[in-house]
């Protein structure tokens, strides 16, 4: 038995019971002893950010594909690929991303927890951006508003796996990741409606 599946039986126990779930219910569920788990991972916390950190390698092994693919490859499949992968990462494991981040675990399991979450959406922001800058090379995407297209299309992804899961608790988000990459670069306009004229909003007297 190797840390790995002792990470993976976490994952299972924590997904089913929370983050308060027993070390001796982790152990059994990987077919440890107790102290064998505790050879690998001092306390909880070690185990939850361990497991952080493992799920956070695959993910980032997974998109760097993507975003190392040919230079010729074309942009918008590129793209979709990683954006496909993306989601499919998030459908596998968010029960267990579910607990984290609406639980009610130890503040120190929390704290750590939260700081490794957001280093991990940075640098998926980051390999967003990085393929994205494909597009603008190419001129698929305009290089106007390049600084927002990374944080834009990650927002637009999580916020539509948050309410899918939270609405339709046995539905997925990959399947519509087609859907998704297609509405990131061509919008929501109906074809041949105006373009948009946004008028600068006037700023009230200060009083």
């Amino acid at each position: 038995m190797t840390s790995q599946g002792i990470l993976e039986a976490a994952e299972d126990v924590f997904a089913r019971q929370g983050l308060r779930a027993r070390m001796e219910d982790i152990a059994a569920t990987a077919g440890v002893s107790v102290g064998t788990l505790y050879n690998y991972f001092a306390d909880r916390e070690q185990l939850v950010a361990g497991l952080l950190t493992y799920r956070h390698q695959q993910l980032c092994e997974r998109l760097d594909r993507s975003v190392s693919a040919p230079v010729d490859a074309p942009f918008e499949r590129v793209l979709h690929v990683l954006v496909r992968d993306l989601l499919e990462h998030f459908d596998a494991h968010r029960a267990f991303f579910a607990v984290l981040m609406q639980g009610e675990p130890m503040e120190s399991v929390r704290t750590r927890s939260l700081c490794a979450i957001q280093t991990s959406l940075d640098e998926v922001v980051d390999r967003l951006d990085r393929v994205l800058a494909r597009g603008v090379s190419s001129g698929v995407l305009s290089p106007t508003e390049a600084p927002l297209y990374a944080a834009a299309l990650f927002g637009m992804l999580r916020a539509t796996a948050v309410r899918t899961y939270r609405t339709q608790p046995a539905a997925g988000v990959a399947t519509q990741s087609e859907s998704l990459v297609r509405l990131f670069l061509d919008g929501a306009r109906a074809p041949g409606g105006a373009p948009s004229r946004i008028e600068p909003t006037p700023k009230e007297p200060t009083p």
